[in-house]
C-alpha cells in the first residue's frame, strides 16, 4: 500500500513540475504569486502549500486534469 502511495505522488508531482516546465509564463506567475505572499502576508511556506486558493494548486489541479493517475 505505501508504494502505491508513493507511485501516484511521484506520478503527480513529476507531471506538475514537467508542465510547469514547458510553460514559462506560468513559471513566472508561481514565483510572483509566491513572492507576493512572502511579503505582504508573511504567511509559512506550508500554510502556502496548503491553502486551496493559490495559483499552485490551480496549477496542481490543471495537472491532475492534462495528466491523470488511473494506476
Amino acid at each position: 500500500m505505501l508504494f502505491a502511495n508513493l507511485d501516484v505522488s511521484s506520478h503527480v508531482l513529476t507531471w506538475l513540475v514537467t508542465l510547469l516546465a514547458e510553460n514559462e509564463d506560468q513559471q513566472r506567475k508561481l514565483r510572483d504569486e509566491i513572492r507576493s505572499k512572502e511579503v505582504n502576508k508573511n504567511i509559512s511556506l506550508n500554510d502556502y502549500c496548503n491553502s486551496k486558493d493559490t495559483f499552485l494548486r490551480a496549477c496542481y489541479l490543471e495537472s491532475l486534469r492534462l495528466r491523470p493517475f488511473t494506476g
